[in-house]
């Protein structure tokens, strides 16, 4: 026992050993491991600096090789040329005094010979100069002769060529002697004129000289003296004899003895150039900056004669305008081009009351009635244009009766450049009044005769820049002193007001004028009397429109608006005097009065209730302006779905469902009363044992319609029914007969072509008798029925309330690409709109930060991608929210109606539901049935599809029946359909639709939106059960998959017998869902709502 004990108390310290051992050795590797790791790094910079240091001194090399080699070549060609020269010189050197020195003759007495020579040429110089002109005029007369003797051999070598060669050889070489010997001459002749034989002496004389001398003084001279001949010289033999090889290494030794001393002198001369470089470089700047001088002048000159030109424009625009108007017609002229306006008497609230005022009586505008007296401020809901137009109409009733003159400016705070101080000014400067300084000079003196007063409506405050923003422009204009006390009209949204004193922006001196204004909602009434007046309107604008037309036809200048006013007043008067049946009628002209397809468009007041109501646009109407959007909007929306394309696709839909519905109801209601008389011709033939055959003639009676009847009628392609029956509908005419007729005169255009066109093109459909009157109203149906839904209306309802912010914009004169700005604002409303719904809101609170301090508070960063104007695109994001549905008060941001914000939502997802319209539906339906069999939830959706893709390449390759091209096009359809799937899919990972429980209330509305869209079309309600099916191979879309089963169910789709094995539902809703005789084994249910369920 205790030898054990000590075996394992051995083992225990051994093991104990072993563990600190393997720590330390551990730590030890470790460490050897980072002194590994620095060497490693040591040793790379280490080889790093030795490359550097390798490829520096090779170029260092090289640089050092290059000089020498460059010094060398240098040296050599210098030494070649001087030897060259000096054995010309040699060669050509033929004199009779001999200038080298004996071979047994001192120095001394070699130069006193050579002086001796000198004095003796000097002295035959003198003697030679009598007989110098005897000479010239000998030399002139041989080479006379020599020239003429040489044209002569000249002539006798061309023409005598061939039969005297040898003749000519000799002649050749007699007269080559002779040229030679008149070179000679010539050169003689030089060199008796200039004498440069001395030249060649004094060379040799500086060379012994400078090499027998020790004097620096002469040495220094002889060096001066050389290097002046090799620059100055320019006689070729003097220079030949100064590049004579000998004489060249003589002078080297000479220029060598003070060498440091020539590159001295050789760089003072190169500093002489360098400051005379200098020099030439200022007087060239000094020029240079007289010519910029020079051009500053003429683009001063320039500017002179521009502002010379614009004050004669300026001149010639006041000449003609005083020819033409007044400042007064100005001012009336803009007024005449608002023939556009409604107006409808709108009820306001003045702040801190509760009693409910008029904002203007027509009647008389001092009425104490209204609330339009001294100065406003309005929260704006209203268009301050037709305001504008409102002030003029009782500027024309006050002129008649001579009261005060009121003379209305409309003043866009958003399109100036400085409202603050200069909003009047620029106003009146615009194209609407073409105001210029004289005028407005005179314009000043008028006011203060109190010829007239004005009203200025300073609109759209809230739109300025921030830092034109809180400050009162009524004050800082000087509206008082320079205006003459003008009234003043502030219109503003609310938004804005984010402090308590936000009546001194707008307030004058005296606070006791200042009034506050809201203007309230519509009421039911303000809307029947806008649609009234608006289908008055819509007949004005016709007429206006042809009136336009005819005067720029006429080549006229201006319309005359006064004139058209009269006109117009006639035609309104008898408008008026309608009775209500013709007020509640479908059109508002007869069918006399409806001369072309034009007229046709004009609606009632009946019609636009009606329409109203039915697409339930009533709640959106709170404002006049977007009643103006809602009027203009239905129109178009109707004319668009009555377009001839949408019309036909319109009636093949809906022909081919009222077409199938009847068949398949009038079968089984045959089938259902052929059963009881079955039942009892079997009794009867049991009891009166008839003839077998009588029992099968009655049987065969009653048997009219069966189980295979009713399965022929499902695998009918009624859309192709429905396609042949709209091409015999348009070969004559019908729909676009039936858009121009009233219903009653189409109705019976039907009528007449169904009688000789009353079979159906498929026999199946035949063996049903289908009444005359049934099958017209089919057709009627089918066209008159546009499938239009309030989905439609909110989309053409936003694009066209975007498109009037931009063309308000433009008008403003702002430039904006149309497309990216419209994109760009449907997608900031949908990613806003998303924010809002993930956090169950239908408002959010945002504060904008300081300048220098910033807080990072959470719940407002998700909201900075919308409204922290501070960042790159705070501008562009700014611009974008104020011209959305968005609306801000105060810190709260929320869309005008919480209707846009649930169908902007269901715009979204409608771009997912829209994508199988370019998919085959029965290969789609290939695709769910084989989904339907699947039993792994974990595989790879794509790699499915692909394996589909080759299981069904290779099924059409092995099809014998049909043709080569047909195999190609089934397979071309198949393979761009498998192609769009997978596309769709990889979008749908991430999209909302795969992440958030749309089955929610908060989506209830926005569900109902997608319905009524989708509910009509069968492509999207199978991309609907592909969806459902996908969950079954595809864990990752659940929550696309249960999005989807809630639509179907919410749609009431037909679910029986359908086979939903082994698919995951979670977080959505069945209610009321019909499942009778489904196979749901192996589901999977996590948190659904099944109440009601079947």
């Amino acid at each position: 026992m205790i030898k054990r004990i000590n075996r394992m108390s051995k083992k225990t310290v051994i093991n104990c050993f072993d563990e600190k051992c393997q720590t330390h050795l551990q730590i030890i590797i470790n460490v050897v491991k980072i002194q590994k790791k620095k060497i490693a790094e040591q040793k790379q910079q280490l080889t790093q600096l030795l490359e550097e240091v390798k490829q520096f001194r090779n170029n260092y090399v090289l640089f050092q090789d290059y000089n020498k080699e460059i010094q060398t070549k240098i040296k050599q060609i210098f030494l070649n040329c001087l030897e060259e020269h000096i054995n010309k010189f040699e060669q050509s050197l033929s004199k009779t005094v001999n200038l080298q020195q004996m071979q047994n003759e001192s120095f001394k007495e070699y130069f006193d010979r050579i002086y001796i020579s000198i004095l003796s040429i000097q002295n035959e110089k003198k003697m030679a100069a009598i007989q110098q002109n005897k000479e010239i005029f000998v030399i002139f007369s041989i080479i006379q002769q020599l020239r003429y003797k040489i044209s002569d051999l000249i002539i006798k070598t061309i023409y005598l060529q061939e039969k005297e060669e040898e003749g000519d050889d000799e002649d050749d070489l007699e007269s080559n002697q002779k040229l030679g010997l008149f070179d000679v001459l010539k050169q003689k002749y030089k060199d008796f004129k200039n004498n440069d034989e001395w030249k060649n002496g004094l060379i040799f004389t500086i060379i012994y000289i400078s090499s027998n001398c020790f004097t620096d003084t002469i040495i220094s001279f002889c060096q001066k003296a050389l290097i002046q001949l090799w620059i100055l010289e320019k006689d070729q033999r003097v220079r030949n004899l100064l590049k004579n090889q000998t004489l060249v290494s003589l002078q080297m030794q000479i220029l060598e003895k003070d060498w440091q001393t020539q590159h001295d002198r050789i760089a003072d001369d190169m500093q002489q150039m360098l400051k005379r470089i200098d020099e030439l470089q200022e007087q060239l700047k000094l020029i240079t900056d007289f010519v910029n001088h020079i051009r500053k002048g003429l683009l001063r000159v320039e500017g002179k004669i521009n502002q010379m030109k614009e004050q004669l424009n300026k001149m010639g625009n006041d000449i003609k305008f005083l020819r033409e108007k007044s400042n007064m017609e100005g001012i009336e002229g803009s007024s005449r081009k608002n023939v556009k306006s409604i107006y409808v008497p709108l009820k306001t609230q003045e702040k801190d009351k509760n009693e409910v005022s008029r904002l203007m009586n027509f009647d008389q505008f001092y009425d104490k009635a209204g609330e339009v007296n001294e100065h406003w401020i309005w929260q704006k809901y209203y268009s301050q244009k037709k305001l504008k137009s409102l002030f003029w109409k009782l500027h024309d009733s006050n002129k008649k009766i001579g009261n005060y003159v009121l003379m209305p400016v409309y003043i866009s705070l958003r399109s100036l450049k400085n409202p603050v101080f200069q909003a009047v000014e620029e106003s009146l400067k615009q194209d609407d009044y073409g105001f210029d300084d004289l005028q407005l000079k005179e314009c000043k003196e008028m006011l203060q005769k109190k010829e007239f007063r004005f009203i200025f409506i300073m609109d759209s405050y809230d739109e300025m820049k921030l830092e034109n923003i809180q400050k009162n422009l009524y004050i800082n204009n000087k509206l008082k002193q320079n205006w003459s006390d003008p009234l003043v009209i502030f219109t503003t949204r609310s938004d804005i007001f984010t402090s308590n004193n936000y009546a001194d922006w707008f307030a004058s001196e005296d606070k006791q004028k200042f009034k506050e204004i809201q203007l309230l909602r519509f009421e039911e009434s303000q809307k029947q009397e806008y649609l009234k007046k608006f289908t008055i309107q819509s007949i004005k604008m016709l007429i206006f429109d042809i009136h336009e037309w005819q005067m720029q036809t006429q080549n006229q200048k201006a319309l005359d608006f006064k004139r058209f006013e009269q006109s117009w007043e006639k035609v309104q008067s008898s408008l008026l005097k309608f009775d209500e049946a013709r007020w509640k009628s479908k059109t508002l002209l007869n069918e006399i009065q409806i001369i072309t397809q034009i007229y046709k468009k004009l609606w009632s007041f009946k019609k636009y209730e009606d329409m109203m109501t039915l697409v339930i646009l009533n709640k959106l109407v709170e404002t006049p302006y977007m009643k103006e959007i809602i009027v203009q909007v239905l129109p178009n929306t109707i004319l668009k779905a009555t377009e001839i394309i949408n019309i036909k696709q319109t009636f093949l839909e809906n022909f081919s469902k009222i077409l199938i519905k009847f068949f398949i109801s009038k079968y089984r209601i045959q089938m259902y009363k052929s059963q009881p008389k079955r039942h009892l011709q079997e009794s009867i033939n049991e009891v009166n044992k008839k003839s077998e055959a009588e029992i099968q003639v009655d049987y065969d009676d009653f048997q009219e319609v069966t189980h295979n009847d009713l399965y022929n009628l499902e695998i009918i392609d009624y859309h192709q029914i429905a396609f042949e029956v709209w091409n015999i509908l348009e070969e004559n005419l019908i729909p676009q007969q039936l858009q121009i007729s009233q219903e009653s005169e189409g109705h019976k255009q039907l009528q007449i072509f169904f009688e000789t066109n009353l079979l159906l093109p498929n026999q199946i459909l035949n063996n049903i008798k289908i009444q005359q009157e049934e099958i017209i109203q089919f057709v009627n149906d089918a066209l008159k029925e546009y499938n239009l839904t309030i989905y439609d209306f909110y989309c053409e309802f936003i694009n066209y309330y975007h498109l009037k912010q931009i063309e308000k914009q433009r008008n403003l004169g702002e430039s904006i690409d149309t497309d990216r700005f419209m994109h760009d604002l449907l997608e900031y409303s949908i990613r806003f709109t998303k924010t809002m719904c993930k956090n169950q809101l239908t408002q959010v609170q945002y504060k904008q930060q300081g300048f220098l301090y910033q807080n990072a508070r959470t719940k407002e960063q998700s909201l900075n991608e919308f409204f922290n104007y501070d960042d790159q695109n705070g501008a562009q994001k700014k611009d974008i929210r104020s011209y959305s549905l968005v609306q801000q008060k105060g810190a709260n941001f929320q869309f005008t109606h919480k209707s846009i914000q649930e169908f902007l939502i269901a715009a979204d997802l409608y771009e997912v539901f829209v994508q199988p319209k370019r998919f085959d539906t029965q290969i789609l339906n290939i695709i769910i049935e084989i989904l339907s069999q699947e039993n792994n939830q974990d595989q790879d959706c794509l790699q499915f599809l692909e394996n589909i893709d080759v299981k069904y390449s290779k099924t059409f390759n092995q099809q014998e029946n049909i043709s080569l091209f047909q195999k190609q096009k089934k397979f071309d359809t198949f393979k761009k359909t498998i192609n769009s799937i997978t596309h769709m899919i990889i979008a749908i990972k991430e999209h909302d639709i795969n992440s958030v429980n749309f089955s929610s209330q908060i989506y209830a509305e926005t569900r109902q939106y997608l319905i009524q869209k989708i509910s009509h079309d069968d492509r999207m309600i199978e991309f609907s059960k592909f969806l459902v099916n996908l969950m079954k191979i595809y864990k990752h879309f659940i929550i696309s998959g249960s999005n989807a089963l809630n639509i179907l169910v919410e749609m009431k789709v037909d679910l029986t017998k359908y086979n939903f094995q082994n698919i995951q539902i979670q977080n959505t809703s069945l209610f009321g869902g019909n499942f009778a005789k489904c196979n749901l084994s192996k589901s999977k249910f996590k948190n659904v709502n099944i109440n009601g369920i079947n």
